[in-house]
């Protein structure tokens, strides 16, 4: 089956060849030549949605530029590699790319999401293609794949703009280009409405309506021409989609629907809880009945919440349940240790009896004990945030940066003596909650970078935040010599 099945669009485009040495792709085109399966089909709307996610978690980390061109190189060619050996990499980038377009245009947040993290993929490869003044093979990617009409200026006219043109700062960092290097430096004359951030930003030389644009600078509105473009194809692609894109009887587009409007809630990382080996805290640190309460201060706001609502109540109704339970199973707590604890806690307002009736089967059940005996998973990031949210003050469930408004977060990171709130806040008043937690994560571990300490999947599951927080709580107590005690984490865990 083809990638996507648009007979009810017309393109404005005629289909290209996908050539297997380009190095950057504008996506103006669908592959309408493309035989997919459907197990193709999602092993590609992942593959994708692992390096968008990626790409996320290396923004937030504010990697060094070095690092982060490595890094996002490594996963490229790890993921596009890996998806679909017999496509191809480039295949796979464009058919991945299409994919995930569809799963994140239906709603504003998702194609928000999607835009902004496609873009910043662009600029990584346009950088590496561009990234000199000369940029030979920047004007060679243009002149196979670029709307935009560029006049290269010739040696007569750069000549006589000469002393113009060196005052226009050549870098982001506006730094001017010297005398000497002027010569090997490739300059673009465009209309100037091609150029307007900057033209506000004083970046170029305007003279009848034309902006002199040196190369380097070229890639700020290669860029912007991406996103505007990709921005617009988004929209109809979900007014596509949400007027029943697939509607047909065929079975695997029947198949494709589903995956592609649950796509986002996809968790991508690694998957906690699932197998006894879990069970193995990586940090050293077993999770017992006995300590858990002195970890407390180590979790994500989400399961401090439920923690502090269990010792609050003595108890926690069903959402709150499975999401703890299935939490403390992916943080190494074994079976027999959470009945301990929750039957220690449920008990100061029942009897023993009521709590093996009513609660100890539901605990056995999500290990893999009863039933169906099939271990469930812990509940990512992306569950938490989308699942059903709290419904009153005795459901302590959800996600705090997502279900909370905010003057009740706000009292809340107060009561934790949190600063830098206003940071947090601002990213849940943007709907990046993910990112708003990274940030929580981020100012309650100082000089977390110094230390060698597992970052990867901070912000994207509650178990990664734990475990992190643990690698942190570890090394400060191996730089002080020995443990230290709970109220000496709790102050650690604020600054």
């Amino acid at each position: 089956m083809n990638v996507l099945r648009t007979n009810r669009q017309k393109q404005s485009k005629q289909t290209s060849d996908i050539k297997e040495k380009r190095d950057i792709n504008f996506y103006l085109d669908i592959p309408t030549n493309l035989e997919l399966s459907v197990d193709d089909f999602e092993s590609l709307a992942l593959v994708r949605l692992k390096i968008l996610r990626k790409i996320e978690e290396f923004k937030t980390r504010n990697l060094k530029k070095v690092e982060y061109t490595s890094q996002v190189d490594a996963i490229l060619n790890t993921h596009l590699k890996s998806a679909v050996p017999t496509l191809g990499i480039e295949k796979s980038d464009v058919a991945s790319h299409f994919i995930l377009r569809a799963a994140y245009s239906r709603t504003d947040d998702l194609r928000r999401w999607f835009l902004l993290h496609e873009t910043a993929l662009f600029r990584h490869r346009l950088e590496k293609v561009g990234g000199n003044s000369r940029g030979t093979a920047l004007k060679k990617m243009l002149s196979r794949c670029s709307d935009l009409t560029f006049e290269e200026v010739d040696k007569v006219e750069k000549e006589r703009l000469r002393d113009k043109l060196l005052r226009v700062p050549i870098e982001r960092d506006n730094v001017l280009v010297s005398p000497t290097e002027y010569h090997a430096t490739s300059y673009f004359k465009m209309p100037f409405v091609h150029a307007l951030e900057l033209v506000k930003n004083r970046h170029v030389y305007l003279e009848g309506g034309y902006a002199y644009v040196p190369m380097p600078r070229l890639l700020s509105i290669l860029t912007s021409q991406f996103r505007s473009n990709l921005s617009k194809c988004l929209v109809q692609t979900g007014n596509i989609f949400n007027n029943s894109f697939f509607e047909g009887n065929d079975p695997a587009e029947q198949r494709i629907s589903p995956l592609l409007h649950n796509m986002n809630q996809q968790h991508t990382g690694k998957h906690y809880g699932l197998t006894d080996a879990d069970l193995n805290d990586d940090n050293g640190i077993k999770v017992t009945a006995q300590n858990i309460d002195s970890l407390a201060s180590n979790m994500p706001l989400c399961m401090r919440q439920v923690h502090n609502g269990l010792k609050r109540d003595h108890k926690l109704k069903y959402n709150g349940r499975l999401q703890y339970i299935l939490f403390l199973k992916g943080a190494g707590m074994t079976m027999e240790e959470t009945l301990l604890f929750l039957q220690y806690e449920f008990t100061k307002i029942m009897s023993i009896e009521n709590f093996t009736k009513q609660y100890s089967y539901s605990v056995r059940h999500l290990h893999g004990k009863e039933g169906k005996r099939s271990s469930k998973a812990s509940y990512s990031c992306s569950k938490i945030i989308l699942g059903q949210p709290p419904q009153g003050p005795t459901e302590h469930h959800g996600c705090p940066f997502k279900h909370y408004d905010t003057n009740n977060l706000s009292n809340l990171l107060s009561s934790l003596n949190i600063n830098d709130r206003d940071s947090i806040l601002d990213l849940t008043k943007q709907k990046n909650y993910q990112l708003a937690c990274q940030k929580h994560f981020e100012v309650t571990h100082s000089n977390i970078r110094s230390l060698n300490v597992n970052l990867d999947g901070v912000g994207n599951h509650p178990n990664a935040w734990f475990h992190a927080s643990l690698g942190y709580r570890k090394a400060i107590e191996e730089m002080s010599g020995g443990k230290i005690d709970n109220t000496a984490a709790s102050s650690l865990m604020s600054t």
